[in-house]
């Protein structure tokens, strides 16, 4: 879905709840919104997604006319398995994609030096009961290999708090530390559009705090430091687009999240 010239979101949608990190129904499918940004240099994915992403991709990419040699960056908000187990798949059928990008502290995780944080006994345990009986075998195996052996893949460049990325008018870096130790978020100065990862969620309308967070009053604290940018436009990985007064909700979640 095209949000502004130059950014559009790339909705992915699992036929079942995998990740559960959502404020959902237990039986609702998971859904992911990556987001595709561009310029005259080329383009940029912000997050991966899981296996599967490649025609997901490719469809969005044709529909803003967007060639495929034209994708050059991946951008990662964090290590979790929804949001890098596509990685793999995008440079094998994009040989162009030539830089992944993450912090440092999620670096180790993302080129699987270190399990993944979230990739608990009990995390697999619900993930595997929740893949419906009557999905075809190869595909139950294909999710059970994904548990084994989660995606790695080299990480080229390291992002820090504050850096600024010289594409799309500019795209801020920002540290929003605690659904995941290294988690960032990415504003486009430009367009006023935050790119929130997993540092908040969109929920009937409403921006809420997320949860599944290795580190709840990090992610609390998290939300203030957003309070310094003019954020016309919020994309959630987990909620899509919100737009209109965005500083003002994200005003009243940080008030009530300080009292949390």
């Amino acid at each position: 879905m095209k949000v502004t010239d130059g950014i559009a979101t790339v909705e992915m949608t699992l036929p079942f709840r995998a990740i559960g990190v959502g404020t959902k129904a237990e039986d609702e499918p998971d859904r992911y919104n990556l987001t595709l940004l561009w310029d005259e240099e080329g383009a940029i994915l912000v997050d991966a997604g899981v296996t599967g992403i490649v025609p997901v991709l490719k469809q969005a990419m044709a529909l803003e006319g967007i060639p495929e040699e034209k994708l050059q960056k991946l951008l990662l908000t964090h290590q979790d398995l929804d949001h890098i187990g596509g990685m793999a798949e995008l440079r094998q059928y994009f040989p162009q994609l030539i830089s992944i990008a993450a912090t440092a502290e999620e670096k180790p995780f993302i080129e699987g030096e270190r399990r993944l944080l979230k990739l608990t006994p009990a995390f697999v345990e619900r993930l595997r009961a929740n893949v419906p009986k009557e999905m075809p075998e190869d595909q139950r195996n294909m999710i059970a290999g994904l548990l084994e052996r989660p995606p790695s893949a080299p990480v080229d460049h390291i992002v820090a708090d504050g850096e600024e990325i010289a594409r799309c008018g500019g795209i801020v870096v920002i540290h929003t530390a605690g659904h995941t130790p290294g988690h960032i978020s990415f504003y486009l100065k430009q367009s006023r559009t935050l790119i929130a990862g997993d540092a908040l969620m969109i929920h009937d309308g409403r921006i809420v705090l997320p949860i599944n967070n290795v580190d709840d009053q990090l992610a609390r604290q998290s939300i203030k430091k957003l309070l310094n940018y003019d954020i016309q436009t919020l994309i959630c990985y987990h909620g899509g687009v919100l737009s209109g007064d965005v500083n003002e909700k994200l005003k009243e979640l940080a008030e009530r999240a300080e009292f949390a």
